[in-house]
């Protein structure tokens, strides 16, 4: 496969999985009070990506065991302090800006435990097998180039999947979400998309990036134990 038929059929498949699993999960129903409409989104999601990286397998080189402990704690460290460190950063501008301050994501309203199950968990893993499983191991050769970001390399393969991470975000629209909101968490994931890629591509193995993505919907769980230590 040429490499402009990657990148084509990569963004293509992608934007369908990820957008029909949207589209998919309203259509079943769980009679279960704990299981939100998130979870079925999540499930179709890691199903079909599964699905692809079987049927795409020569064109790719998938590969998910248990990371080293030792090998962790640097990109558990360096996500803690980039979400903390951006966080910052867009709010100072945000402030600068006049824009609009206060808004949260819709899963931020959600139970804590519930949280941690569908979005630290279940988001984390399924949105991983698919933007840096499936598609950036799609992109592989595109990982010769880059660029250096404080004496590290980022591929072009690890910017595209963290572009298009970011951009599926837009799917908050359906939410409400404002104009500057959107701006902020497509930012803001983006920039999570390339430690994950980084990470997954130094140590050619998808649980590294899910590690990530655990350690950022982690952290945007702090709001919510602190509202509920705060009704205590």
């Amino acid at each position: 496969m040429k490499n402009s038929e990657r990148l084509v059929y990569g963004i293509a498949l992608t934007a369908a999985i990820y957008f029909a699993a949207v589209l998919l999960s309203p259509l079943i129903k769980v009679n279960n009070a704990f299981i939100t409409k998130s979870f079925i989104t999540y499930v179709i999601l890691f199903s079909l990506s599964a699905l692809a990286i079987l049927l795409m397998k020569k064109h790719l080189r998938y590969s998910i065991s248990m990371p080293k402990f030792k090998l962790m704690l640097r990109p558990v460290v360096i996500t803690l302090m980039s979400y903390v460190g951006l966080s910052l950063l867009l709010s100072f501008i945000a402030k600068l800006s006049g824009a609009p301050q206060g808004e949260v994501h819709p899963a931020i309203r959600l139970h804590p435990l519930k949280f941690l199950c569908f979005i630290v968990l279940a988001a984390s893993i399924a949105e991983e097998i698919l933007f840096r499983g499936f598609f950036l191991s799609l992109l592989a050769p595109f990982k010769q180039k880059g660029i250096r970001i404080l004496n590290r390399k980022i591929s072009l393969s690890v910017m595209i999947s963290a572009l298009l991470f970011g951009l599926a975000h837009l799917s908050l629209i359906s939410y409400g979400c404002s104009a500057y909101f959107l701006i902020r968490t497509i930012v803001f994931t983006s920039s999570i998309g390339l430690i994950a890629g980084y990470y997954q591509e130094k140590y050619n193995n998808n649980a590294y990036a899910i590690v990530v993505h655990m350690t950022s919907n982690l952290l945007g769980m702090l709001p919510l134990l602190l509202m509920a230590l705060y009704k205590i």
